[in-house]
C-alpha cells in the first residue's frame, strides 16, 4: 500500500483553498487533515493534527504565512515540508531563508503541482531508506576478524565502512551495532576488498564502503549519504577512484 501524507491548508481566500483541495484530491498520496483561512486556527489545527505537508498562502491579513512558519517552528514537535504560495515572486528570498520545501506561484498550472508532489513522494521515499538499513543478516557470511583485542565474529554484511588511521597505521572497522575496531596492522586495503568483492568498494585511499549501506551519492562533492544511523558520517569519493566506483556501479 503507498503511503499518504497528512497534509493541511492555510489561506484567507476560502476559494483558493477550495481549488488547492480539488487539485490535491487527484493525489493518493495526499490526505488532507485540515485547512484554515486565518492563522490562529491555523495554529490549533498544525498542533492538533500534526501535518507532514502544510501548504500556506503568503499575503494573509493579521499575519503573514513567512512569519506564521518562522514562530510555528519553534512551538511544533514534529517535521512539516511547507509549501508556501503566493501570486508574487519577491518573497522567494524570504521563502528560501526559511529553509521551505517548495514555492508554488499563483495561479498555478496542474503539472507545476505534480512536480511538487513527485518531490514530497521522493523525499519520503529518501528518508524511509535511509532510516531502515537493508539488512543482509541470514545472506551474508559470517568471519572471523582479527582485532587489537581478539578475534570479533562479523556478518560480512553487517559491516558498514573501513576507514584507515594514519596515526596508528591501521584499518578500523565500523559495524552495524555503530561499535568500532581497530584491526591488525598487516591487513591491507586488498585483503578487505577481497572479503566482499560485490559490496565493498574504495572510495579512497583511506576508506573503503559497504555498498549496502550508501543510499546516495551527491554530484559536486562526491559526498556518500549513509542509510541511519550513519547519516552524519563524511565519507567523500576521491576523483582517483570514482572512475571505478562508477564502473561497479553501472552509474547511467
Amino acid at each position: 500500500m503507498s503511503s499518504r501524507f497528512d497534509t493541511m491548508i492555510v489561506d484567507d481566500s476560502k476559494a483558493s483553498i477550495d481549488v488547492l483541495q480539488g487539485d490535491l484530491q487527484r493525489h493518493q498520496c495526499i490526505n488532507l487533515v485540515a485547512t484554515a483561512t486565518d492563522v490562529n486556527k491555523a495554529g490549533e489545527l498544525l498542533s492538533r493534527h500534526k501535518p507532514s505537508i502544510l501548504f500556506i498562502d503568503i499575503e494573509m491579513p493579521g499575519q503573514n504565512g513567512l512569519d506564521f512558519v518562522a514562530g510555528m517552528k519553534e512551538k511544533i514537535d514534529h517535521d512539516v515540508l511547507v509549501i508556501f504560495y503566493s501570486a508574487f515572486d519577491h518573497y522567494l528570498i524570504d521563502v528560501l531563508r526559511l529553509s521551505a520545501f517548495d514555492f508554488l506561484r499563483k495561479p498555478y498550472f496542474p503539472d507545476e503541482l505534480d512536480c511538487i508532489i513527485e518531490r514530497i513522494k521522493k523525499h519520503y521515499e529518501t528518508q524511509a531508506r535511509q532510516t531502515q538499513p537493508r539488512s543482509t543478516q541470514h545472506s551474508s557470511p559470517t568471519i572471523g576478524m582479527q582485532t587489537d583485542t581478539g578475534i570479533e565474529i562479523i556478518n560480512v554484511g553487517e559491516v558498514v565502512y573501513f576507514l584507515y588511521d594514519s596515526t596508528v597505521r591501521t584499518w578500523q572497522m565500523f559495524y552495524s551495532n555503530q561499535r568500532a575496531y581497530n584491526l591488525r596492522k598487516s591487513l591491507t586495503a586488498k585483503d578487505i576488498l577481497a572479503i566482499d568483492t560485490d559490496n565493498y568498494v574504495q572510495l579512497s585511499q583511506n576508506c573503503i564502503v559497504n555498498m549496502r549501506y550508501v543510499s546516495s551519492i551527491e554530484n559536486q562533492s562526491l559526498r556518500c549519504q549513509l542509510a541511519a544511523p550513519f547519516a552524519g558520517a563524511q565519507l567523500t569519493v576521491s576523483r582517483t577512484y570514482f572512475p571505478k566506483l562508477k564502473e561497479k556501479l553501472r552509474i547511467i
